[in-house]
């Protein structure tokens, strides 16, 4: 997944959120005929859980760009891709921290975990250096 594909989710995951959580807050309002299974029981909205699951998806892919932001500080070749790691290590954290302060009052479990594919692209760029560094970390 390319970075700005992942910035825009990252970006797109504080609107969900907020979405989430006006509705969690919300919780005096009777939930829609199609989510009432019973008055003692109700279902979760197949939107809010896929919402809820955009949302971790772009705490996972940020949380990856946190830790590209801070291998390139370190393995990069030129001081522009360490900057360039620098500023996305900022910015990421930054989406992280929103992302989690917005999930605390839902109670949500907060994924400490990366995706799969992206604990592999980073073991994959961890290996190298310099400028072979820093052409692979711009061709993802």
């Amino acid at each position: 997944m390319s970075f700005i594909t992942r910035l825009l989710i990252a970006l797109g995951a504080t609107a969900a959120v907020s979405v989430v959580s006006a509705q969690g807050r919300n919780s005096s309002a009777p939930p829609p005929p199609s989510t009432a299974v019973s008055p003692q029981t109700q279902a979760v909205p197949t939107q809010d859980a896929e919402d809820v699951d955009f949302v971790l998806d772009a705490l996972r892919a940020s949380k990856a760009e946190v830790r590209m932001g801070e291998l390139a500080q370190q393995r990069a070749g030129s001081a522009g891709v360490r900057e360039y790691g620098a500023k996305l290590q900022a910015d990421h954290t930054k989406s992280v921290q929103e992302i989690t302060a917005l999930l605390e009052p839902l109670n949500m479990t907060v994924p400490e975990e990366t995706s799969v594919e992206d604990d592999a692209h980073h073991a994959a760029l961890a290996k190298l250096s310099g400028a072979e560094f820093d052409a692979a970390f711009f061709s993802q």
